[in-house]
């Protein structure tokens, strides 16, 4: 299970690399991996679940993934 402490890091990455970010979203598991992070199915899922707020037009937007980000961390989706 990922600590709230981990997934900051994680999702700052993701916020910090559009194309690390394309990772977590399309692979959640695979991308925390690559930093040593483990998920529970249900953050993995969470993050999955996210990829419908944080894209327009089958991208993902900037503005609307550090949102998510954010409410990831606070536990909002956890």
């Amino acid at each position: 299970m990922a600590t709230p402490t981990e997934l900051k890091k994680l999702l700052g990455r993701a916020s910090a690399e559009k194309g690390f970010r394309n990772k977590l979203v399309a692979n959640p598991v695979s991308a925390a991996k690559e930093m040593g992070i483990t998920l529970t199915s249900a953050q993995a899922s969470n993050i999955r679940g996210a990829k419908n707020a944080i894209t327009v037009g089958g991208k993902t937007n900037d503005i609307r993934f550090k949102e998510a980000a954010a409410a990831l961390v606070a536990g909002i989706w956890i």
